[in-house]
């Protein structure tokens, strides 16, 4: 029994035991199943997954090489006028009958003759080809050649598009049988304004034109260069092999394509508005500079609407309303709700392919330096002012309906009229409100020799000063009035000339012997900058050149209506390119005997950003000089002799704040 019971016992004892061995040993044999799933089946699932990757990559690459052609081209004009060809480049088959879209880049040197290369039964068939029509707003150009049978691309649904899947640019810039690749993602969507989409592929130059295609062989877009910050052809092709490409997004079945394929060349819709606040993606939409006669004035908005709505989508920040617009055509409409002095109002604005330029109204006054009150200094000859029998003393109070009450608010108000239209101005004369009526006219080149000059005050003595940027190593000397502590304060802030000399190194006492007696004649304060290299000026020094000004206005007071970047020769162009690449900065630009580029950032005219130019002297500017003229820039030209020129810098200077 005993024993039966121990046995009986470890009986009972034994099958636990041998159960929970068994539950070990089984949960012991999953875990080594799936490590062996792990292990050894995952790597073949993954090598499965990636070899249909490849599969799908090469079917899609051939599927849409069948519709991507190469281009090349004869003759053409560089910038110096010379005749040259281009590199091949690539192109997209858009419809059977010969329809084939490039980047409009790609014909930025205007050739005389364009072919486009096909692969033949024995050999290459060159083909000529026309140019149709052209899309300004994302920059592409429609071929047309003598064929049909051809292969067109087949575009992707843009909803199904998702960032972060696989994409491929196809193109043929190399060979016409065999297409070159390059891969990436799809990086982001809306891009340029809602007119592009984001892609890290590596995109040569010679492929802008080809399409950016997904694992299906569709095309998300055609690879153009773009930048949001300018509609010039050639803004962002910098950005060539970065990881930063753009493929241009195409609607086929849009009302816009159709008629693009029709030969109708099309333009980005614009309202011609200017809003208040530098920073698109923080400020609101509050409109700050609108003409009667832009699409959106001829709607009904005014100054200081501020668009809360458009197209049916809220809009809290400019950034959203560039968004909705951005894809947009000329002659399309744009239904916009704003709000004016707390009233909800609704516009719709036919958007239109060109903005006249801003030109600036003259009516020919300075205004006083001293204080804050827009008060009459002087008139201009032969002006506006002048036939409307305005007097220095004059305080101007009302620019039509709108009340001035200082010198910021009426360069504000005269600055929304048109050149031409008759206005009506309030003035307080002797205790008495005085009503006169003129007609403004555009800034003339003939009445700078006209304008009376200005009384600086008692003269004052000049010292050298550094100012250090702590953003470069340039070196910058800045010639300023002596400290005047107890005498006398009520008296104008100076005007600032930044002198760009040739590089190399700066004899500081050479300079300031040159420019002493224009300091303290007309009171004005010069910064000279020295270039790093000594042989040459840098992009990157205007950077540097405009934190100077910016410095020195933090040691010293200055007249911000009158700073003006100047310099001769080599040293003409570089203050020519700061000046536009700083606009906020610099209220005009001189040059002398120097080269008038018209490659700059910022070649628009703006109300808020002023910039009027003296070109004096130089090979060849009539034409450029036209060219800035025609853009609504306040331009002045002279010959003076080298002797009177500096004289006459400063002359133009002293009154740069004519209004």
């Amino acid at each position: 029994m005993v024993q039966l019971k121990s046995d009986t016992k470890f009986l009972a004892v034994a099958p636990r035991r041998s159960l929970s061995h068994a539950r070990w040993s089984d949960a012991s044999a999953t875990i080594a199943i799936a490590i062996f799933c792990v292990c050894v089946c995952m790597p073949f699932a993954k090598a499965r997954a990636q070899d249909e990757i490849a599969k799908a990559t090469t079917a899609a690459i051939e599927f849409a090489s069948k519709s991507v052609v190469q281009i090349d081209t004869i003759g053409g004009l560089t910038p110096a006028g010379q005749s040259r060809s281009t590199a091949p480049f690539s192109g997209t088959i858009v419809s059977a009958d010969g329809l084939i879209v490039t980047a409009s880049y790609n014909l930025l040197h205007q050739p005389a003759s364009v072919f486009v290369k096909l692969p033949g039964e024995d050999d290459v068939v060159r083909v000529a080809a026309k140019v149709v029509s052209t899309d300004s707003s994302r920059n592409l150009t429609l071929l047309k050649i003598d064929r049909n049978e051809l292969v067109p691309i087949r575009f992707a649904d843009p909803v199904k598009i998702q960032i972060g899947q696989r994409a491929i640019a196809v193109g043929k810039s190399m060979s016409i049988s065999d297409a070159n690749v390059s891969f990436g993602i799809v990086s982001a969507k809306g891009r340029i304004w809602n007119r592009a989409t984001q892609t890290d592929a590596k995109i040569s130059r010679q492929n802008y034109g080809a399409p950016l295609v997904t694992l299906a062989g569709e095309a998300v877009g055609i690879l153009v260069p773009m930048s949001h910050s300018s509609t010039e052809v050639a803004a962002g092709a910098d950005w060539y092999d970065s990881g930063i490409g753009f493929a241009a997004n195409v609607d086929p079945n849009s009302d816009s394509f159709k008629r693009f394929l029709a030969g109708e060349s099309l333009r980005a819709g614009l309202m011609g508005l200017k809003f208040e606040g530098p920073d698109e993606n923080a400020d609101s939409a509050k409109v700050s500079f609108c003409l009667p006669t832009s699409p959106a004035g001829k709607a009904g908005l005014k100054v200081g609407d501020t668009i809360t709505k458009a197209a049916g989508q809220d809009v809290v920040r400019q950034g959203q309303l560039k968004h909705i617009v951005g894809p947009l055509y000329e002659n399309e409409r744009l239904a916009v709700v704003v709000d004016r002095d707390g009233k909800t109002l609704e516009f719709e604005i036919e958007l239109a392919g060109e903005i006249d330029p801003y030109v600036e109204p003259e009516i020919g006054i300075l205004l006083a330096l001293t204080g804050e009150l827009p008060v009459i200094d002087a008139i201009l000859p032969q002006s506006p002012a002048a036939d409307a029998e305005l007097e220095p003393g004059d305080q101007i109070t009302r620019v039509n309906d709108t009340s001035v009450a200082n010198s910021d608010e009426l360069r504000k108000a005269l600055s929304q009229l048109v050149v031409g239209d008759s206005c009506r101005l309030f003035v307080e004369r002797n205790d008495e409100s005085v009503e006169v009526t003129l007609k403004t006219r555009r800034q003339l080149a003939n009445t700078f020799t006209k304008t009376p000059g200005r009384s600086p005050g008692q003269q004052r003595s000049f010292e050298s000063i550094e100012i250090a940027v702590a953003e470069g190593s340039n070196k910058c000397i800045a010639f300023v009035p002596k400290s005047e502590e107890g005498k006398e304060t009520d008296r104008p802030n100076p005007a600032v000339l930044v002198w760009v000399p040739a590089p190399g190194p700066v004899d500081q006492k050479t300079v300031f012997k040159r420019f002493e007696q224009f300091c303290t004649g007309s009171d004005t304060i010069v910064l000279v900058p020295q270039s790093v290299d000594p042989k040459q000026w840098l992009p990157d020094d205007a950077s540097v050149i405009s934190k100077a000004v910016e410095r020195l206005g933090q040691r010293v007071k200055i007249d911000s209506n009158r700073v003006a970047i100047a310099g001769k020769g080599s040293g003409g162009l570089m203050a020519l390119r700061t000046a536009f690449a700083h606009r906020s900065t610099f209220r005009g630009v001189v040059t002398i005997d120097s080269e008038l580029s018209t490659t700059l950032p910022n070649l628009e005219s703006q109300p808020s950003l002023r910039m009027h130019m003296l070109v004096l002297g130089g090979k060849d500017v009539e034409e450029s000089i036209n060219f800035f003229r025609e853009k609504g820039f306040a331009i002045f030209s002279a010959n003076q002799g080298s002797g009177a020129r500096l004289k006459q810098v400063f002359s133009w200077l002293s009154v740069l704040d004519r209004l």
